[in-house]
């Protein structure tokens, strides 16, 4: 199934309204679950399997009921239901062992029959904080089994309507929306029991889920998602969906798939995704993120001698040379960080020439520290959207040029016992680390120069260090557009 049936759509039309009411008028049909076979066939509402879509006609029904439009479906014959059933707690699992990997056996079972659904509403019932549900559209469950018993429950359901942030980052219109959005998947529950203490087993579960829910999908329904969502409240910090390589889009607007009224009622979320296949915006036919909503991981590009290329290349230095050039003298810093450059190329002295031209630029080039920096700023900033929340840490250093006399463009930056001024720059950085302590990079250097002016003698007083505006998160530019649903705190060292 290509694109989504727009069932509620066609059924609100006039002619569709007029068959519904003949077919109720005739009597043909005794139950509500007839009258949807019956009319899905007569519409064509089949999904991929070529099976009618029944709880999807209902669902369409029953606004048409509440609009007036479709009274007849109304009847009392059609309403009957029973009181819902509460299952029993599960059995607690025995003798869990502390790590993932000393499980003999561990498998996500399909619930695909009563027992199995009677125990996956039971844990979920009991054991989830927002229950069993129930959940919306196409659904698929799934149980945690091992040998010492269930350990959790998996329920994966239809995708929010609309989000504003996942909406501009996949980046397309209300139409196609309407079309695709069965393409797109919600993790609606997901429940490691309480008294089950298993390290790295969430994220663990969460690959397994990932690998092999297309393949499901497709068998149940005839098709295949592209996408899979999910969203954490507090106390939940979505650790376990960040180790299983799922993406930090932002946070919702707290309102809820019910919220008519605007009351936001459910409390700002934090929306993760996931990509199940690799080309689903080609098969799409929508054009690449927006700029300012791309993230990587904080180790992705950085493992082997490639990580330089990630960092620094591209540099727009005017000169593929330089740039080439800037990459390589990267490398070789970084393998010796704490040696000087021609200890660092080990002698080479077309490496140490080359890098001795590269430094030694006219003063109007485009070799500045900014634009030799801008690669690896833009890549910092790639890694600070994916986090939730960044810890901005400034703090400055003083650059002593009191032995260049031949420098020009210094100013001072302090003074000796005889009132005597050095000359040199003051340099303010900000790192950006994750709350755990992980560095993301340098977002905000910045170069400047005082100069020197006289002054009459004042007591000394304690000078507090405060952070400066224009150096942190937002760098040498605007606040970012992401900047309003990451969470920053800045410190000045």
């Amino acid at each position: 199934m290509d694109v989504q049936h727009q069932i509620r759509h066609q059924l609100a039309q006039p002619e569709a309204i007029h068959h519904i009411t003949e077919v109720l008028g005739a009597g043909e049909v005794a139950h509500r679950t007839g009258l949807a076979e019956r009319l899905c066939a007569d519409f064509g509402f089949l999904d991929g399997l070529g099976q009618p879509q029944v709880s999807t006609y209902l669902s369409a029904l029953r606004a048409l009921e509440r609009s007036g439009r479709a009274s007849g479906a109304a009847d009392a014959r059609w309403n009957l239901c029973t009181r819902r059933h509460r299952p029993a707690p599960v059995a607690p699992a025995r003798d869990v062992p502390e790590q993932v990997g000393q499980f003999q056996d561990l498998a996500l079972v399909v619930v695909s029959d009563p027992a199995h659904r009677e125990i996956w509403q039971g844990l979920m019932e009991h054991e989830h904080p927002q229950g069993a549900g129930p959940l919306v559209g196409r659904q698929m469950r799934y149980l945690l089994w091992s040998e010492h018993g269930w350990l959790g429950a998996i329920g994966v359901a239809a995708s929010a309507l609309q989000l504003a942030v996942r909406d501009r980052w996949i980046g397309w219109d209300a139409a196609t929306r309407l079309d695709h959005l069965h393409r797109v998947v919600g993790l609606s529950r997901f429940l490691i029991r309480p008294d089950v203490r298993c390290r790295n087993l969430a994220s663990h579960v969460l690959g397994q889920l990932l690998r092999r829910l297309g393949a499901d999908f497709c068998a149940r329904y005839g098709f295949a998602p592209w996408l899979i969502e999910t969203f954490v409240s507090p106390p939940f910090d979505g650790a376990s969906l960040r180790a299983s390589n799922w993406q930090w889009l932002g946070e919702t607007a707290g309102r809820g798939r019910q919220d008519r009224r605007h009351d936001v009622a459910a409390g700002r979320k934090a929306l993760y995704i996931h990509e199940l296949v690799g080309d689903w915006r080609i098969r799409l036919g929508v054009g690449p993120p927006p700029a300012d909503t791309i993230t990587v991981r904080p180790a992705d590009g950085l493992a082997g001698p490639s990580w330089a290329e990630a960092e620094f290349g591209g540099a727009a230095l005017n000169d593929a040379r330089l740039s080439a050039r800037l990459v390589t003298i990267a490398q070789l810093k970084g393998a010796r960080p704490m040696a000087s450059f021609p200890q660092a190329a080990s002698g080479d002295r077309a490496g140490i020439k080359g890098y001795y031209r590269f430094i030694d630029q006219p003063e109007k080039t485009a070799v500045t520290p900014a634009a030799i920096l801008a690669p690896h700023r833009a890549r910092t900033l790639e890694r600070m959207r994916a986090e939730p929340e960044v810890l901005c840490i400034q703090d400055g250093t003083d650059l002593n040029f009191a032995s260049r006399p031949g420098c020009e463009g210094l100013g001072a930056i302090g003074s000796n016992q005889t009132g005597a001024f050095a000359r040199g720059l003051h340099l303010h950085s900000t790192l950006a680390v994750t709350p755990s302590g992980l560095p993301l990079g340098v977002s905000g250097p910045a170069l400047t120069h005082r100069q020197h002016r006289a002054r009459r003698r004042r007591p000394k007083r304690r000078r507090l260090k405060r952070a400066r505006p224009d150096a942190g998160s937002r760098g040498t530019g605007p606040v970012p557009r992401w900047a309003a649903t990451c969470r920053m705190a800045e410190w000045c060292a």
